[in-house]
């Protein structure tokens, strides 16, 4: 799972390692979702 989130293929949720404000433009608590 780690691998596809640092390839662009999962969302990263507000908590898990990797996710960071600046990877959430819309501010919804998910990077990389869109």
């Amino acid at each position: 799972m780690r691998r596809r989130k640092s390839a662009g293929a999962a969302p990263i949720y507000q908590g898990e390692p990797g996710y960071s404000t600046k990877l959430d433009r819309d501010k919804d608590g998910i990077a990389c979702d869109k």
